[in-house]
């Protein structure tokens, strides 16, 4: 049953605080096992940073033209069982309006663009991730930020076990 008209509430563990924090990291859900069912897929999951835009958005326009619209980067990636893949995300210090807007429940859904590919000789579907936005809407109502700042930091190493690998 699609979900059309719903509200996502801010994130639990972070709130206006966050984002006059000087820590800009996000810690949230970007592919539920609702949505991609363990026993159908399986991640292929990116060892390098991803770029983070507001609702699929490349490219902005601004007074001087187009210009690249990522926000940050998904600087890690972890599935977690039961749950699905979690991601840790930086927001660039050009964009500190972010986190307010996640703050505020205004972006703090996810989404991913998303490759399922067929595996040579069959089995589980490959999924490659190529992007991650921030969305007021995502497709699975379950990928969200669940915290900023330093507890995105502390929420990543809970629920992987493995440090963040960031300064704080």
């Amino acid at each position: 049953m699609p979900v059309t008209d719903y509200l996502i509430p801010p994130p639990a563990r972070s709130g206006a605080a966050v984002a006059g924090s000087n820590s800009l990291w996000l810690c949230g859900l970007c592919a539920s096992c609702e949505a991609w069912p363990p026993d159908r897929y399986t991640f292929q999951l990116p060892c390098t940073g991803l770029p983070v835009f507001i609702g699929h958005q490349e490219q902005w326009v601004d007074s001087s033209g187009m210009v690249p619209g990522d926000v940050g980067a998904a600087r890690r990636f972890a599935e977690v069982d039961g749950l699905g893949v979690i991601c840790l995300i930086e927001i660039t210090p050009d964009h500190p309006g972010v986190l307010w807007d996640v703050a505020e429940g205004r972006c703090n859904g996810l989404s991913v663009t998303a490759h399922p590919v067929e595996p040579p000789g069959g089995g589980l579907e490959w999924v490659y991730f190529s992007e991650v936005s921030l969305t007021s809407t995502p497709r699975d109502p379950l990928a969200r930020i669940v915290s900023g700042g330093r507890l995105a930091l502390d929420d990543w190493e809970c629920l992987t076990g493995s440090p963040a690998g960031v300064l704080r």
